[in-house]
């Protein structure tokens, strides 16, 4: 995941995309940091995805406050950024067909279990706070 931004980065710099280049500045930084203060280690892919969850939510909240219509496009083009690195989110109707399976398979299905299982099985496809949700309908 790293060296995919890296290569995005560099191309931005190359084409003087400096807006470009300054969001994935950051978010090398960000991501290199976590693996380092970690045992000076390669950070993971779910990591990498983690950190950039982060950042796209804090975009989105940003745009909530924002009434510039300039200022939005621009964070608009920021979460286009953070899209381009984030696996396909599950739909809803992909997440309850997942919890249904999951809790067809458990014993004694709890909600800790299940979003347990989610985690493992699906991770960073996943919608968690939909997930939450639904498993609670579910139980």
């Amino acid at each position: 995941m790293i060296n995919r931004i890296k290569k995005e980065q560099l191309k931005a710099r190359k084409g003087k995309d400096k807006f470009t280049a300054s969001v994935l500045t950051a978010l090398i930084s960000e991501i290199t940091t976590i693996g380092k203060n970690n045992g000076n280690r390669e950070t993971t892919e779910q990591e990498s995805i983690g950190v950039i969850k982060k950042f796209k939510k804090n975009v989105v909240e940003t745009m909530k406050v924002v009434s510039d219509e300039e200022k939005k496009k621009e964070l608009e083009k920021e979460i286009s950024i953070y899209d381009n690195f984030l696996p396909q989110m599950m739909t809803e109707n992909e997440t309850s067909t997942a919890i249904e399976a999951i809790i067809v398979e458990m014993e004694n299905p709890n909600m800790g279990l299940v979003m347990k299982e989610l985690k493992t099985n699906y991770g960073s496809q996943l919608d968690m706070a939909l997930a939450s949700k639904l498993v609670k309908q579910k139980l």
